[in-house]
């Protein structure tokens, strides 16, 4: 039925993107990846520099053993705009969801360099770092994120649950005490 709704979205809109971004997200995650591409695709033709279907298309070609030159296609998008920091966030996002965990490190690095006060991004690459088992790093990301947003409670949560994993037990206490108050 989501996919009926899209297609008269498409149809009513022809030059808007986010309903081939809609479309191909659905396809995607029915499984049906050249239905997909061919959305992603649509939405590019519209917006060339639309990072979220770049991000897509790379996993779809990276599931088929040619993420080498979706990866220099996303990256060629990329430099039209690659100062930008929340498009390479939005493709870490991407990367990670999708386990391609090395990806989504190296552009989440690239997002904290152009911005250094990103906290998303800091969080991020700590949830990165840590599911890889680098738990200093993911601690030191974690640290980032929570003094650029000491009332966040995702990131104290996550910064208390790293202070845990390492040992630093009295210091995810006095965290976990600080998120009970936070709204």
């Amino acid at each position: 039925e989501s996919i009926y709704m899209l297609n008269i979205a498409t149809k009513v809109g022809p030059l808007l993107r986010d309903p081939h971004n809609a479309k191909g997200k659905v396809f995607f995650a029915r499984g049906e990846r050249d239905e997909a591409a061919q959305e992603f695709k649509k939405a590019i033709e519209l917006d060339p520099q639309n990072g979220w279907a770049l991000s897509y298309l790379d996993i779809i070609d990276s599931q088929k053993g040619e993420r080498k030159r979706a990866s220099a296609e996303r990256r060629a998008a990329l430099v039209s705009n690659p100062d930008d920091a929340w498009s390479h966030m939005e493709d870490a996002f991407i990367y990670r969801q999708f386990g391609v965990p090395d990806a989504a490190r190296e552009q989440l690095q690239f997002a904290v360099k152009l911005d250094q006060n990103f906290s998303e991004a800091y969080n991020l690459l700590g949830c990165v770092f840590r599911s890889e088992g680098s738990l200093e790093k993911s601690t030191a990301a974690f640290q980032r994120a929570s003094v650029l947003e000491p009332e966040n409670r995702e990131y104290s949560i996550d910064l208390a649950d790293s202070y845990f994993r390492t040992g630093n037990f009295r210091a995810a206490d006095n965290l976990y005490l600080k998120v009970s108050k936070l709204k």
